[in-house]
């Protein structure tokens, strides 16, 4: 069975750092910054920035995102996503707003929410 990580809360951002792997889920109030590896799902109540070396595997929520890394799975960010020119994306996205820069890979679909935030 998968662990459950609970970051604490804190108005400075919770940092994985490169090399790291972690294998469970990750549930936080504020932001994280990600440059290691998870192979889980990630519920944020703030933005999530994956590094260029940072990697997910499974599901994500959260307020808003920054990718510059890999991520294969589920999206679902309630404001803007923005794929960076190294970012690689597998994956089914539910966003609010989304910006894709040149050299990023993106396979998979894209629904964008209303003003009001129905899908």
């Amino acid at each position: 069975m998968a662990k459950v990580v609970e970051a604490e809360t804190s108005h400075n951002y919770n940092k994985i750092i490169p090399g790291a792997q972690i294998k469970g889920d990750i549930i936080s109030d504020g932001d994280l910054r990600l440059d290691g590896t998870l192979i889980g799902n990630l519920s944020l109540k703030g933005k999530l920035v994956l590094g260029e070396g940072g990697s997910i595997l499974g599901k994500v929520i959260c307020k808003s995102c920054d990718i510059s890394g890999n991520i294969k799975g589920e999206v679902k960010c309630d404001e803007l996503m923005t794929l960076r020119s190294t970012s690689v994306v597998e994956a089914y996205l539910l966003v609010g707003r989304l910006v894709i820069e040149i050299g990023s890979t993106f396979t998979g679909t894209c629904k964008m929410k209303k003003e009001n935030g129905e899908a």
